[in-house]
């Protein structure tokens, strides 16, 4: 935790999330993503691709429920699945930077995407969310 604190400097930790993110990679058990670290303070971030998991997810969200930079987040393949997309839409209960989401290729189902709708009811501020190629039928319709 203190070696990647030194790595990856921010201009405010406070407000890119940067503690929470590693606190909670460290109460999961799970290796920080190095990019996400690094990147916490760009508008867009690409984390496709990372295999991050529901745990990473679960990382991921702690720190964007004090991010207060990235407005576009990229998390497509990551193996997120329900308990995943979960973690992103209690984000979006607090966030009110984000305007673009991809979850897509996700293995994302129902109970997942109602998640999501719940939390949408109380964010203005999500323009764009990508679900595309996950585990949703007409229900989730």
């Amino acid at each position: 935790l203190e070696n990647l604190e030194l790595e990856f400097p921010l201009e405010d930790e406070r407000k890119a999330g940067k503690r929470e993110y590693l606190q909670k990679c460290a109460e999961l058990k799970i290796v920080p993503i190095a990019l996400f670290i690094a990147k916490m303070e760009v508008e867009h971030i690409n984390l496709n691709h990372h295999g991050m998991g529901a745990l990473g997810a679960r990382a991921l969200a702690a720190a964007l429920m004090v991010n207060d930079k990235i407005s576009s987040l990229n998390l497509g393949d990551n193996w997120l699945g329900d308990k995943g997309c979960s973690a992103m839409a209690e984000v979006l209960s607090v966030n009110q930077t984000l305007t673009s989401l991809s979850l897509s290729s996700n293995r994302i189902g129902l109970p997942g995407a109602q998640a999501l709708a719940i939390k949408l009811l109380v964010n203005s501020k999500l323009a764009e969310l990508n679900m595309r190629s996950n585990e949703l039928d007409a229900r989730a319709a």
